[in-house]
């Protein structure tokens, strides 16, 4: 019995083992058939992804190619954009945009394309309805037309519009169209565009000419002057002659030094005085001496460069009378501290000598304009003398005028006038040396605080007890 059950289990083992190889053998022999199948799979996938992508691809060049070039995106003027064509092909389809500000930036875009095509464009956006935009299309001309390459196409296109009575801004046309013409050219179309009797042609007229200055264009100067105009354009035609500067200039200036019209006069004097040092000054400084210029010339010149000069002439000529000295003193005082430093300076050596007119009257509204005029260099030096006059009217002035050159070197000065007899003058002395006194002054300080004038006694108390404040804090200690 035993061994029965013994062969049964081997048998039944040898089976197992049997069974376990055929399976073996059978996966061996469909495994090539599988792999063959997923390389079939994955062949017929990536044939049918290349069909899609080659659909995909056809849709969009179709799409493309029925979209028309000319409507690219026109908010799309951005720093990124380098190419030519493109940049050309944004601003020409920014002419229909609605909004202004597109049509200004498609504008300005074309400065960093320089072209011919830029120049084409920028003719049509010369019709814009906005006058921002136009304005800015002709400031591109002439920038193109000057650093661009394009001079002759874009004066050619400028000088058109400047021509053209049609055109609203002819004259900021004619401007631009100077910057980038010579002489020669612009001269030329001035002349005609001032010719049409609809234009006044003053003001642009000027700023075209002034482009150029050239002495071929005094004729039309003149001509402007004559018709009257604003004062702003009479002023820039005057200066205009004193910039050109050829004797021819300097008549026409001279010969507006005598007219009747203030206005006239006057700028024809502010053009003569523009320079410091010019032979133009003792011209101006003639005609204040004589009288003949009203006071709104003679505040005018006050003010220039060649103020210095001009009134040192004036001034110190044998012909002006104390009268006309009294009245021009007067004017310096009021105006001629609104002159440059180095006027200033001649201003305060030319009134410096009637310091010691012998007319009081001469002699204190000199003092006083001394003070006013604001002279860079120190004037104490002149005016301490005075400090110590008799008369009231010149002491007066003399302090007044010493403060306005006062510093912390020279402020003593005024202490000795502490106990002047006049209270006024006391009592201005003190308080314009105040703000000066330090521990050097305690001495005299503290004889201040026994003085019969209540305002300066007290006063002196009160600076001794700010200084002892201060040296307190100094110590780091308390009041007590």
């Amino acid at each position: 019995m035993r061994n029965k059950a013994t062969i049964k289990y081997v048998l039944f083992g040898i089976l197992i083992c049997i069974i376990v190889t055929a399976a073996f053998i059978l996966s061996q022999q469909k495994a090539p058939e599988s792999e063959k199948e997923a390389s079939a799979t994955l062949e017929v996938k990536n044939k049918m992804a290349a069909k899609s992508s080659q659909k995909a691809t056809t849709e969009t060049q179709d799409k493309e190619a029925q979209t028309p070039r000319s409507a690219p995106s026109v908010k799309k003027f951005e720093d990124s954009i380098t190419d030519v064509e493109a940049a050309i092909e944004n601003a020409r389809a920014a002419l229909a945009d609605p909004e202004t500000e597109e049509r200004y930036k498609a504008v300005l875009s074309l400065r960093q394309y320089p072209s011919p095509e830029a120049l084409e464009l920028l003719t049509q956006f010369l019709a814009d309805p906005d006058d921002t935009v136009v304005n800015q299309a002709l400031y591109t001309l002439g920038f193109i037309g000057v650093n661009g390459g394009l001079k002759d196409e874009a004066f050619a296109i400028l000088s058109d519009k400047a021509m053209d009575k049609f055109f609203p801004l002819r004259g900021n046309a004619l401007v631009v169209a100077a910057t980038v013409g010579d002489a020669g050219s612009v001269i030329p179309i001035v002349e005609a565009y001032m010719a049409d009797e609809t234009e006044t042609g003053g003001n642009a007229a000027i700023r075209a000419l002034a482009l150029v200055s050239d002495p071929n264009s005094i004729p039309l100067i003149a001509e402007i002057l004559q018709r009257h105009p604003d004062q702003e354009t009479l002023k820039n035609a005057q200066g205009l002659l004193a910039k050109i500067g050829t004797p021819e200039a300097t008549n026409l200036l001279v010969s507006h030094l005598n007219s009747s019209d203030p206005t006239l006069q006057e700028t024809s004097a502010w053009a003569l005085s523009l320079l410091k040092d010019s032979p133009n000054n003792l011209i101006v400084g003639e005609a204040i001496a004589t009288g003949q210029l009203d006071s709104s010339a003679l505040t005018s010149i006050a003010r220039s460069p060649g103020a210095g000069q001009a009134y040192t002439h004036a001034l110190q000529s044998e012909n002006t009378s104390d009268e006309t000295k009294l009245a021009l003193l007067n004017v310096l005082a009021s105006s001629g501290f609104s002159a440059p430093g180095y006027a200033r300076t001649g201003l305060g050596e030319a009134i410096k000598p009637l310091l010691n007119s012998s007319n009081p009257e001469v002699e204190r509204a000199a003092i006083e304009a001394l003070g006013k005029v604001a002279s860079k260099e120190d004037q104490t030096a002149v005016i301490k003398p005075k400090l110590e006059s008799d008369v009231f009217v010149i002491q007066e002035a003399a302090v007044s005028a010493y403060a306005n050159y006062m510093t912390a070197e020279n402020y003593k000065e005024l202490k000795k006038l502490w106990n002047d007899n006049d209270e006024k003058i006391r009592r201005t002395a003190f308080f314009l040396t105040e703000p000066f006194l330090n521990d050097s002054d305690r001495e005299d300080l503290q004889k201040a605080t026994q003085h019969n004038d209540q305002f300066i006694s007290k006063s002196a108390k009160n600076v001794i007890k700010f200084l002892d404040t201060k040296e307190t804090i100094r110590s780091g200690g308390t009041d007590s």
